[in-house]
């Protein structure tokens, strides 16, 4: 399922500070840059700036993680089951009905 494979991939970024420094690092140049690049009509000082503290946080993003204590955050992962559906007897002929609610076990 897709999020087997989201807590994985998190459990592992999570268990490694260099990749989470390298993933975070990552995120931050990508929005920095895009808001740089979104920002081309204003002064270039505003440019300069943005970038600037872009940059800024970013080498303050390892000495903040050496720094920062462990957050963790539980990820709930539910057990795939099997569905059965619910069947319902008609009243009139004593035939079964399938009907549209599932029940999960």
């Amino acid at each position: 399922m897709m999020t087997n494979s989201f807590a994985e991939v998190a459990l592992v970024i999570g268990g490694s500070t260099e990749l989470s420094i390298v993933v975070k690092a990552t995120v931050l140049l990508a929005l920095g840059l895009g808001t740089g690049r979104s920002a081309r009509r204003t002064r270039a000082s505003v440019r300069h700036v943005l970038l600037a503290s872009t940059f800024g946080v970013l080498l303050a993003l390892p000495v903040a993680a050496f720094f920062d204590p462990p957050v963790s955050v539980e990820i709930p992962i539910s057990q795939v089951g099997t569905s059965r559906p619910v069947v319902s007897v008609d009243q009139d002929n004593g035939r079964r009905v399938p009907r549209c609610n599932h029940r999960f076990s």
